[in-house]
């Protein structure tokens, strides 16, 4: 059934799809097709009565979906992987290009927010939807200080209000850290002009409103992103005035 290569056939109804599969191949495969289309409703329906395409769930910039029939059948998930533009190219000549043109600016038109406020920050990591070993952690306030020159950049999908990644970034020097959630915030950020570091600038310094909170001889400090050991705080150098924590760079 792989209308979408036959120019000059009509897309089926998702109604009339649903008709056959409850027909030929039973219940079982009646409800994961349902459950399918209700996983893939960013995508257009008219796209989504033929393919039972959803967006990548790690990589929101590609499209997977089943080719046809038989593969939705024998394969749990969907088992071909284009690019937005790439897989609606396929309905170029089946579906108005005006419609194509408003499914690829709903699926492409992410949005990305910089935060430097502490209260922002805290609330970007209290999402779940991206979960790491900081999130709902207080000590992320240490980020905050305004001499830092920090943003928490957050990425939320079209239409969304769910962050689906995040990375800490210098907005003077255009550096951004370890990325955690969905990849296509490094194309956004990337088109800003920013780049990555994978270790810390040798004059990176660093002020802490709370630097004053020790766990035996170590600073309760967040380790920025960078590995464990790039970076070395010493407690001792801590200016209250200030607020300047000197850190090392190894």
């Amino acid at each position: 059934m792989k209308v979408f290569k036959k120019k000059r056939l009509k897309l089926p109804r998702a109604g009339a799809v649903e008709r056959m599969i409850l027909r030929d191949f039973g219940q079982a495969m009646h409800q994961r097709y349902l459950r399918e289309m209700r996983i893939g409703r960013e995508i257009p329906a008219k796209i989504r009565a033929v393919t039972l395409a959803r967006m990548h769930h790690q990589n929101r910039q590609n499209i997977v979906y089943y080719p046809d029939i038989r593969n939705f059948q024998i394969v749990l998930d969907p088992n071909r992987s284009l690019p937005v533009k790439k897989f609606l190219d396929m309905f170029r000549g089946m579906i108005d290009q005006e419609e194509l043109d408003a499914a690829h600016h709903a699926l492409t038109n992410y949005r990305i927010e910089f935060y430097r406020t502490l209260e922002d920050w805290v609330h970007v990591y209290d999402d779940e939807n991206v979960h790491t070993c900081m999130s709902g952690v207080d000590t992320v306030r240490c980020y905050v200080h305004p001499e830092n020159k920090l943003a928490l950049a957050a990425l939320y999908a079209p239409g969304g209000n769910r962050v689906i990644a995040r990375t800490i970034v210098n907005t003077e020097e255009y550096w951004y850290v370890r990325l955690f959630g969905d990849s296509m915030l490094v194309a956004k950020l990337q088109e800003l002009g920013y780049n990555r570091l994978s270790t810390p600038p040798r004059e990176f310094k660093m002020y802490a409103f709370c630097a004053n909170e020790y766990a035996g001889d170590k600073v309760v400090f967040p380790y920025f992103d960078f590995p464990y050991n790039s970076i070395i705080h010493h407690p001792e150098t801590y200016n209250p005035e200030t607020q300047l924590l000197e850190i090392s760079v190894s």
